[in-house]
């Protein structure tokens, strides 16, 4: 009689459990970060166990305890769709299995979420001012549901994509890169996805200047919506780089007419989107400048991208080029952080920002709304990225852990600069923590840069 038992396909040889490993990691580190964000600023206080139990079933299921806060709801959402993905891949990826097991291994990774969720509300028991919600552990399961049904219906593709990117003689990194930054520059756009088609809330963030259909009749100050139509043209410029040569042959291009007519379509549509997210205001200012930034990607894609491959990166022209890149990033950065660049000295206001200032990571950002704070951090991570990037082909080329030791060092005393000088910007305000989002987010680039580099 044959063996029915499932094997493992051709890709798992190759890689025996190592996209596995990463996935569980990766859920390990949400699920932590859940953890310590649920308990900031850890002003805990010791409570009988039975005692806190009891607080906190009675809490829970007490009706109207708490008010129903939509983006806490939608945030906690957003938390945990990558556990649920991720756990579904630590035990699924490059396995051949059966549609009743992977039915299982979904119940028992939302199971797995609810325990989860469950035990990090209880803690909060033990935290004045936090208070549990039953809509925290839905929603958490709910996130858990969509990041297992995420895995299902693309998982395995998704994995052989990551799989393919990552062996070290592809000829096709660029478009790779491109794809990745199309996919992440239209998430960073649409997140956190605090979507509603009400009519009348449409309106209202028409009155209020939310939704603006005249090119800079925004009436936010002047000098931030000039800064604003650059960032829209910056941003773009990969985008008709892209349009150029997606679903082309390898080394084809497609007309520049319409490799422009689809990202022009790209950025209305985003914007068009935007209308209907409450996190994000909807500018004509940014749809003009962004049709003009892949005006720009379309241009310089057609001129360089033929001669833009790996094998010629190690020239003393690139790397000039690569180091003028990387300060003009550099100031693009201090740009975003110290706009509308009201500079001035006032030593209260410099003690005041100063004892506001908290040295635990994230502590700062739990004043402000669950949404906000997601895409601030997405906003603050995108900027710093492409530094890293830059940085990768101006730095010299050594061993990958030389590299990222002298770049965190670089980044730390940037990045640390940069909310120095925030003390002297009435409107802003220093973290510490936007110091290791920049590091961080800055590092993960320099190791894009060396992927895209083939080291």
């Amino acid at each position: 009689m044959a063996d029915s038992r499932p094997t493992p396909g051709p890709t798992a040889r190759a890689v025996p459990g190592s996209m596995r490993r990463a996935y569980f990691w990766l859920a390990v580190g949400v699920i932590a970060f859940a953890f310590y964000a649920s308990l900031l600023p850890f002003h805990l206080r010791p409570e009988p166990l039975a005692a806190a139990w009891s607080s906190f079933v009675a809490i829970i299921t007490r009706p109207g305890s708490q008010e129903f806060s939509r983006t806490n709801f939608l945030a906690n959402v957003l938390l945990f769709v990558p556990v649920g993905f991720a756990l579904l891949g630590a035990r699924l990826a490059d396995r051949t299995i059966r549609p009743l097991a992977i039915g299982l291994t979904a119940v028992l990774t939302l199971t797995l979420s609810v325990l989860v969720s469950t035990l990090i509300e209880f803690l909060q028991v033990f935290a004045p001012g936090r208070l549990p919600a039953l809509s925290d552990i839905v929603a958490q399961a709910a996130g858990c549901a969509i990041g297992c049904a995420v895995w299902i219906a693309a998982g395995a593709p998704f994995t052989a994509w990551l799989r393919e990117s990552a062996e070290r003689h592809r000829d096709d990194r660029l478009s790779r890169a491109l794809l990745l930054y199309a996919a992440l520059w239209l998430f960073a756009g649409l997140a956190p996805f605090d979507i509603s088609f009400d009519v009348d809330r449409v309106a209202r963030r028409i009155r209020s200047g939310m939704i603006t259909l005249v090119p800079f009749g925004s009436p936010v100050p002047l000098g931030r919506q000039i800064w604003d139509a650059f960032a829209a043209t910056l941003t773009s410029i990969p985008l008709g780089m892209f349009a150029l040569i997606i679903r082309q042959p390898p080394g084809t291009r497609r007309p520049g007419w319409i490799a422009w007519a689809l990202g022009a379509a790209a950025i209305l549509g985003r914007e068009g989107a935007q209308m209907f997210i409450g996190s994000h205001a909807a500018d004509a200012t940014d749809v003009l400048f962004g049709w003009v930034g892949v005006a720009v990607g379309v241009a310089a894609g057609t001129r360089v991208l033929g001669r833009m491959t790996t094998r010629h990166t190690s020239s003393s022209g690139s790397r000039r080029t690569a180091v003028a890149l990387t300060c003009v990033w550099a100031l693009v950065v201090c740009g975003y952080h110290w706009q509308p660049f009201d500079f001035g000295v006032d030593p209260g206001l410099v003690r005041q920002k100063l004892a506001q200032v908290s040295p635990i990571p994230f502590a700062a950002y739990q004043t402000g709304a669950e949404l906000n704070v997601f895409t601030n951090l997405i906003s603050k991570a995108g900027v710093a990225l492409p530094l890293g990037v830059c940085a990768a082909y101006a730095l010299p080329r050594a061993s990958l852990l030389v590299v990222s030791g002298l770049w965190v060092m670089m980044a730390t005393v940037f990045f640390g600069g940069v909310e120095l000088g925030q003390f002297f910007v009435p409107s802003r305000f220093p973290d510490p923590t936007d110091v290791l989002v920049g590091v961080v987010s800055s590092l993960a680039g320099l190791w894009l840069g060396r992927w895209f580099r083939k080291q």
